[in-house]
């Protein structure tokens, strides 16, 4: 499925800082993808969760059942956004990683050894 999140030419919208944000694109995709993952992914990836993606009803939804569901999950979020999910979703997990400019070639290997152990499979 394809389709447009945001745009900087669009006139309707939320606008997310020079961007308007396309609602029922980012639910038909962005939402549907992640209730369908909550029921059948055994890891559940999300890039990301932003100011943008928390407009969206449907989104924070998918996200929502996402957390309730247990399954491992990787999610992209902004360090200093604040937001009741987001929060929610800092206390439940079981790893931080913080991507610097420094530290972004070396964090993958880290990152693919949690990743694993959190699903169920081998320790590298």
């Amino acid at each position: 499925m394809t389709g447009e999140l945001a745009s900087a030419t669009s006139k309707v919208g939320p606008r997310v800082g020079r961007y308007r944000v396309n609602l029922t694109d980012l639910a038909n995709i962005g939402g549907a993808a992640l209730e369908a993952a909550s029921s059948h992914s055994e890891l559940i990836l999300v890039d990301e969760v932003g100011p943008m993606e928390l407009v969206s009803p449907e989104f924070r939804k998918g996200v929502r059942r996402c957390i309730d569901s247990g399954k491992p999950m990787l999610a992209v979020v902004h360090e200093r956004l604040e937001d009741d999910l987001l929060n929610e979703l800092r206390v439940k997990a079981e790893a931080i990683i913080t991507l610097t400019v420094e530290n972004r070639e070396t964090a993958a290997d880290g990152l693919a050894e949690t990743l694993l152990e959190a699903a169920g499979g081998p320790k590298v």
